[in-house]
């Protein structure tokens, strides 16, 4: 009979604990965000969730988890787009816990990380972006660049479609102001040549000829263009 008693309670806590890791993921957190998980995942409570989501991110300064839980279970089904964009800035900001309690896969990436997670909704994010703007809705594309931009410094097409857009609003300060931006993630040519039309719009010509002349290129046809822009 004891023996009976050993084995259904070895069975019942093997059950727990693999029902315990789906539902929560691995590793130690507070009661807090444990119990922030509970009310996301199982009572379907998303207004319990934040609260006791907020709790924890107080109590786990450092936890990169509990924003990104905020932001992607919590804020988002409730369309709260402001605070979703402000917990991935604060994810991106902690650095313990970056592991994934869902991992998952992005076409033929593995995403195990936070921050890894992060970049690739920043891709998406930039993408819907693109698609409003070929569509014509420049100012729904805008924030959504921005965030992107935000969220993975490293997309240049944010940087390019921005300055696009503020010259299509007749900003020229604001679309050289993007290319800078871009220009000190990725110093390439393209960025250098939107900046030098710009400058020429603003009929800036001293600022023109100076980006000009920092074009590095081996494309011998490309250079000739380029210089004879110059003297133009």
């Amino acid at each position: 009979m004891f023996k009976i008693f050993i084995r259904q309670f070895l069975c019942a806590s093997i059950i727990f604990l693999l029902f315990s890791c789906f539902f929560f993921g691995g590793g130690s957190s507070s009661y807090e965000f444990n119990s922030a998980k509970t009310y996301a995942r199982i009572d379907k409570d998303l207004k319990a969730a934040e609260e006791w989501g907020l709790k924890a991110l107080d109590m786990e300064p450092n936890n990169a988890l509990i924003p990104y839980f905020l932001a992607t279970e919590v804020y988002t089904p409730l369309k709260k787009r402001g605070k979703v964009a402000a917990m991935y800035i604060e994810a991106l900001q902690r650095t313990e816990n970056l592991k994934l309690d869902r991992p998952f896969k992005s076409g033929d990436e593995f995403i195990n990380n936070v921050h890894e997670a992060i970049k690739n909704e920043a891709s998406v994010i930039s993408n819907e972006a693109i698609v409003l703007y070929n569509k014509g809705k420049k100012s729904k594309a805008l924030p959504k660049f921005e965030l992107s931009m935000k969220l993975n410094p490293e997309i240049v097409e944010n940087y390019m479609l921005l300055s696009d857009i503020s010259l299509e609003n007749g900003d020229i300060d604001k679309a050289i102001e993007y290319i800078d931006k871009g220009l000190a993630v990725n110093n390439m040519n393209d960025l250098k040549i939107r900046k030098a039309l710009c400058a020429r719009k603003k009929e800036d010509y001293e600022l023109a000829i100076s980006v000009l002349k920092g074009i590095i290129t081996d494309d011998k046809i490309f250079k000739i263009k380029t210089d004879k822009e110059i003297l133009m």
